[in-house]
């Protein structure tokens, strides 16, 4: 039923796509294009924020502490990039710019804190 409403509504759209969605209670999968390779984009954000909150839920990571972000570690056009005025924030501060504005810089701190071999290896327990 959702992978026809998918392919419905995609069918006359000029785009690559790819989907794959997992109910974690049922354990059923609805796979279209499984197999079509397409940027991915922002996606790694989700489970970077994830990782971070599963961290945070088992007390190895306090979502207070601070992260001091130098000049050089500001990617343009980023808001971080913007504030000049502060150059430390929470780590939920760059969760949530991360998540609202798309922040690049946030996303690059988070990442070099949290590991990118910790974030692919993300999984719900």
């Amino acid at each position: 039923m959702l992978k026809n409403i998918i392919i419905e509504f995609m069918k006359n759209k000029n785009q690559k796509y790819s989907i794959f969605i997992k109910d974690l209670k049922s354990n059923e999968t609805c796979t279209i294009n499984q197999t079509q390779v397409v940027p991915s984009a922002s996606i790694i954000k989700l489970f970077i924020m994830a990782k971070a909150f599963q961290l945070a839920c088992i007390g190895k990571l306090n979502l207070n502490d601070r992260i001091s972000i130098s000049k050089n570690d500001r990617v343009p056009y980023s808001i971080l990039y913007v504030l000049d005025e502060t150059n430390t924030y929470t780590i939920r501060d760059l969760i949530i710019l991360m998540i609202i504005q798309s922040d690049n810089t946030a996303t690059n701190q988070l990442i070099h804190m949290l590991g990118m071999e910790n974030i692919n290896e993300f999984t719900v327990n």
